[in-house]
């Protein structure tokens, strides 16, 4: 089974992948990861419900995607 969120980074004007997470919080944390050595804008993405959320430099952009990732 693919895990159900996936880790992207905006490069050059696209997203490219970085990572798979099972959790919001890994997906979380391993953009923060990411961006201690690589800083920019990244993107986690549900499979699931097709819904994302935007992250500059670790954080989330205020009003960027969606707020939850969850279905409900």
């Amino acid at each position: 089974m693919l895990a159900p969120l996936d880790v992207f980074k905006m490069q050059d004007g696209t997203y490219v992948w970085k990572a798979a997470a099972d959790s919001l919080e890994l997906a979380k944390s391993k953009v923060e990861q990411l961006a201690a050595n690589a800083p920019g804008e990244y993107m986690i993405f549900s499979q699931t419900t097709q819904n994302k959320i935007v992250v500059k430099d670790g954080l989330p952009e205020p009003g960027a995607g969606s707020a939850s990732l969850h279905q409900s």
